[in-house]
């Protein structure tokens, strides 16, 4: 099937893949280990009941690709499910290489973790990793990606031209210091690793207020002037700005002003945010309303395939001259 009229041939760049064997993929959900014949934390949970019931598997996944014209899309580690045991993740991805970019989730200050993002850029093709965590309520700080000991992941990746892929916590509903310290943070990051490309998912939580700035903070002034700097305008934030009466059209419109389209890239979030791929697929359309054809060229397909290369970009000079 062709895409959505008006769209380009579509990239999903955040999609969560969840297998239906737990016996070779068991979950790990929310940190509660179970398999198969053993007793599972299942309660009246939604999600969980979601994912045991309707896993988003492979075979599912391209299903909904070739439905309506993805013609790949990046693979993003599913915390809730697998915790940082990424091997159903990068099994997929190796079935699929031409479908499937791999986006691992890591912890960044752990020692052993630059060898290792080395290793699956080299054999799994990953494209990115991914990190979350909350503000430290003793330090005020991060350390979960500003810290000597995250850095030295942040050098392997800025080294093979790899994308980091940021989500602090809380995303709503957080003191205002707290995410403006984080996206200051960010553009520090940015500078001082500029081979690296640095994703804030969910574009790095604007605020549900809306207004002329559509909930952008002071801390996102900061990035203006970080190019390797992106966001993902995702499904799940989309439907919250959607809960808050705000117009998800216009909310991208902004963002696309403010920061040009060739930084924006949309996910849809299937996996984790409910509903069928219809559904995200016809949100995702009606947020691309106020775009002319060119910046849906670039926010619902090429940023996304520019910025998660398997395997990484290449060194700082090779990335120039690419």
């Amino acid at each position: 099937m062709t895409a959505p009229a008006g769209f380009p041939p579509l990239f999903d760049s955040h999609t969560h893949l969840v297998s239906a064997d737990r016996d070779r993929f068991p979950l790990d959900y929310q940190g509660q280990p179970g398999h198969v014949g053993e007793a599972l934390p299942e309660g009246d949970d939604p999600l969980l009941q979601r994912l045991i019931q309707h896993p988003p598997t492979l075979d599912k996944m391209l299903g909904w690709f070739d439905d309506f014209g993805v013609t790949g899309g990046c693979g993003v580690q599913y915390r809730t499910a697998y915790g940082t045991d990424n091997a159903y993740l990068l099994h997929s991805a190796k079935q699929s290489p031409d479908r499937i970019i791999p986006v691992v989730l890591i912890d960044p200050r752990a020692p052993e973790t630059p060898d290792a993002v080395r290793r699956m850029a080299a054999e799994d093709g990953i494209a990115g990793v991914r990190v979350s965590g909350f503000r430290d309520p003793k330090t005020r700080e991060y350390p979960w990606f500003d810290s000597e000991e995250a850095a030295r992941t942040w050098a392997v990746v800025d080294e093979l031209g790899l994308t980091a892929v940021f989500m602090y916590l809380p995303p709503q509903g957080m003191d205002e210091a707290d995410a403006n310290a984080a996206l200051t943070g960010f553009s520090k990051l940015a500078k001082r690793f500029p081979n690296a490309y640095f994703e804030l998912d969910h574009c790095g939580w604007p605020g549900l207020s809306g207004g002329e700035r559509h909930g952008l903070r002071p801390g996102h002034d900061a990035l203006k002037s970080c190019e390797n700097v992106f966001f993902k305008y995702t499904s799940f934030f989309m439907e919250q700005l959607e809960e808050a009466n705000q117009d998800i059209a216009a909310a991208l419109r902004h963002y696309v002003d403010v920061f040009g389209a060739e930084r924006i890239m949309w996910g849809s979030d299937v996996g984790n945010t409910p509903g069928t791929y219809t559904d995200l697929i016809e949100l995702a359309v009606h947020a691309g309303e106020h775009l002319t054809e060119e910046e849906r060229r670039h926010v619902f397909r090429e940023t996304a395939m520019r910025v998660f290369v398997p395997g990484g970009r290449g060194q700082a000079g090779q990335a120039k001259a690419s």
